[in-house]
This record gives C-alpha cells, sequence and structure tokens, in this order.
C-alpha cells in the first residue's frame, strides 16, 4: 500500500464520503479506520495497482488510482476523487493526465480505462471535453438506491495522450 499510514485518516474521510460512495465505488460505508486498511490493504492484494495522493499547496485534497491492470493486453481502469472544494479547478484532469503519462511510460500501456455511472454527468461532460472515445455501455449494471443505471466505460489510447496533456494548459 503506502509507505507509511500518514494519509490514511484522509483516504478513510474521503471513502465514507456521500460523494465517493455515490460516485466512485459500489461499497457501502465502512464503519472503522481499522476496516477501512484491512480493506485497502486487501484491494492491492486482489487488483488495486497503484494509488497517489493529490496535493494542493501540500494538502491532501485527493486521490487517484489503478486498478485491473493487465500486464499482457496493456491496459488498465483509472478512477479519481477529488474534495468538494477542489473540483472544478481542473486540478482532477491534471491529476488524470500526469497518472495515465507516468502508467503509459512505465507500463507500457495501450490504454487506459474510465467507467462512470450514468448519473455522474459531471465527469461524462468532461471526458467527453477531452474527447475520450466511449467504447461500451454496460446497460443497468450499477445499483444505487432502488435504481439500476448504466456504467459508461471511456478510454484514453497512449497515441492521443498529446491531446489531453495540452487541455489543461
Amino acid at each position: 500500500m503506502f509507505e507509511d499510514d500518514y494519509y490514511l485518516p484522509a483516504l478513510f474521510e474521503w471513502r465514507n464520503s456521500p460523494h465517493y460512495l455515490q460516485y466512485c465505488t459500489h461499497r457501502t460505508l465502512v464503519p472503522s479506520i481499522e476496516e477501512f486498511k484491512n480493506e485497502i490493504t486487501e484491494d492491492f492484494r486482489s487488483d488495486r495497482h497503484g494509488q497517489f495522493i493529490i496535493l494542493w499547496s501540500g494538502r491532501p485534497v485527493g486521490t487517484i488510482y489503478s486498478y485491473q491492470f493487465n500486464s499482457i493486453e496493456r491496459y488498465c481502469s483509472v478512477s479519481v476523487y477529488i474534495e468538494e472544494g477542489f473540483r472544478n479547478t481542473g486540478i482532477g484532469i491534471r491529476s488524470m493526465a500526469l497518472f495515465a503519462n507516468l502508467l503509459f511510460e512505465r507500463y507500457h500501456l495501450f490504454k487506459i480505462y474510465f467507467d462512470v455511472f450514468e448519473y455522474n454527468k459531471q465527469a461524462i461532460r468532461i471526458l467527453e471535453k477531452l474527447r475520450l472515445p466511449l467504447e461500451g455501455t454496460f446497460r443497468k449494471q450499477h445499483i444505487s438506491g432502488n435504481d439500476r443505471y448504466d456504467v459508461f466505460r471511456f478510454a484514453v489510447y497512449q497515441e492521443h495522450i498529446d491531446h489531453w496533456n495540452n487541455f489543461h494548459n
């Protein structure tokens, strides 16, 4: 996981925030920091590939992580979470571009997926503005409350990352 547990309280708070629970996961609240530590340790053991804390002037304001890493087919998925007060600042797009560049360079990936729940209109607008192609739609895959929603899968390809890198400048 991380070299130490310094950011664990922030990760725990974000993991249980209403925004994260609505837009970034299928899971429910995790009641204690110890259970969260077990959850994230197991995530790294089974599925999570890499994770970074996003800092703004030295303050943690979000996290970005890769999962479902496939070294043979050369792809992975990425999720990003930004605290409410720092959304719409461009920090999420900059973080995604930096992380994507790192993944493409270090792991020689072909593409990176971003799965977005149908009701996350802001994320969909951002990915469409970045001109990421919609790779597919998983019909009624996500349950929120008593309703089912589609999950949209967008992708960024290594050959198109330059457009993305220049988008936020």
